[in-house]
This record gives structure tokens, C-alpha cells and sequence, in this order.
């Protein structure tokens, strides 16, 4: 961690972890409680190996009242345990003995490289002079990768993900706190052209009035909007 200035800090870090398979996921034992459902254990599972690398930076003016955070991570797993698929079809299948129906799957855990998480945070506070209040905003994006096995064909999927609030606070008022905010959520799954842009909408407003004697009135209000399917 380093001291840019006495208004600013930068900290890095990175770390590693090693993470060993279950026992119920190294049980060589296959369970047909579900026909249409089959799994099993795999006793070659070899342990997975993490590695996160993060980075923060914070600075404030506090003559001006401003502040700025950001905070990054990213985390790269190798041998990371994920679910191997094998369908049936519309005809009857042997896995390991094993016979699928039609439309039936047997899955099983196998060791994949590739598995990627890493997102990015940013806030942001100032005071609106004007209004006699505060403006705080926050934004956030995220990417993970993730690795797929069906039917011994390899393949990755991807999904992108952000978000965006900003809320107006009061901060002039003795006898009135009240703030009003909107955020917006995106998700998208960058690696299936057939998957829509989700969006939900979010707003809300609080406010607490103090006539006096130590009476307390709030009044909450709050609205959201998620459309199931956008498309462009």
C-alpha cells in the first residue's frame, strides 16, 4: 500500500489459493435416483489454483468535499472443477456402464483452465451547493468467463455485467434528511447471440421530518422496472 499524497492512496495486492475437490466430488459412484438426471463422482479431480490480483485507489478533498474510490479485481483459476454433460438424445446412451434413455444426461466433474472473474467499482461523492445537498454516484462492471464441456465439445460462456446509481441527498436541513436516487442494472451474455439484454430500472426516495419534541416522521418510497426481453 502506498501514499500518493495526503489527500490520495493506492493499495495492490495479490494473493494465491489452492483448493482441494470434495469428497462427494471425487466419489467414483454413479447416482441413478434421477433417471433422466445421472452423476458422478471423479477420483482423477486434481486441485485448483487461484490467483487474484486487486488494486484500490482512494482520494478525497475534504476543502471541496469530494471523494473518488475505484476497486479492481481479477481472478484466474486454473483446473478449476466444472460439470462434463454427456446427453442422451433420441436414442439410448452407455456411459460407464451405464444406460441414458432418450433425453436423459449423465454429468460428471472434470478439471477446465480458463475460469475468469474480475469487476471494476467506482464511487464518486460531491456537494450540489445549489441544491444544499450531496451527490453520490456509483457505477459498477463486471466479466466472468467460464468454461464448458457437453458432449466432449469444449466451449466458453461469457457474461458482462454493469451497474449505475446516483442519489441527491439533503445535507442544509435541521429539521429535513431527504434523498431521491436511480439506478440502472445491465447483465448480458456476450457468449449466446440468441440471449436478450437484461435491464431493470430502479428508483427510490426517503425523507425524515423533525417537528420537534423528539417526533420522528419517515415516509419511504421506492419503484423498479424489469422488462423481461430487450432487444436492439
Amino acid at each position: 500500500e502506498g501514499t500518493v499524497s495526503d489527500r490520495s492512496s493506492v493499495h495492490l495486492s495479490y494473493s494465491a489459493s489452492t483448493a482441494m475437490p470434495s469428497a462427494r466430488q471425487l466419489r467414483d459412484r454413479v447416482d441413478d435416483s434421477n433417471p433422466l438426471r445421472l452423476s458422478s463422482g471423479n477420483p482423477d479431480l486434481r486441485p485448483s489454483t487461484s490467483h487474484s490480483a486487486r488494486v484500490r485507489v482512494r482520494t478525497a478533498d475534504p476543502a471541496a468535499g469530494t471523494s473518488l474510490a475505484v476497486f479492481a479485481n481479477l481472478r484466474l483459476t486454473q483446473d478449476a472443477v466444472h460439470q462434463a454433460i454427456v446427453a442422451a438424445g433420441a436414442e439410448p446412451r452407455t456411459i460407464r456402464g451405464v444406460t441414458l434413455q432418450p433425453g436423459a444426461q449423465f454429468s460428471t466433474p472434470v478439471n477446465l483452465d480458463g475460469s475468469l472473474g474480475s469487476f471494476v467499482a467506482v464511487s464518486h461523492g460531491r456537494p450540489i451547493a445549489a441544491l444544499g445537498s450531496n451527490l453520490n454516484t456509483r457505477a459498477f462492471a463486471s466479466y466472468t468467463r467460464t468454461p464448458r464441456l457437453l458432449d466432449g465439445v469444449r466451449s466458453t460462456g461469457e457474461t458482462v455485467g454493469a451497474s449505475a446509481t446516483a442519489a441527491l441527498a439533503t445535507t442544509d436541513s435541521e429539521r429535513l434528511d431527504a434523498s431521491v436516487s436511480y439506478g440502472l442494472d445491465a447483465r448480458a451474455v456476450v457468449s449466446d447471440e440468441s440471449a436478450p439484454l437484461s435491464l431493470a430500472h430502479r428508483a427510490g426516495m426517503t425523507a425524515d421530518w423533525r417537528p420537534g419534541s423528539g417526533l420522528v416522521l419517515r415516509a419511504v418510497a421506492s419503484a423498479g422496472y424489469d422488462p423481461a426481453r430487450v432487444r436492439d
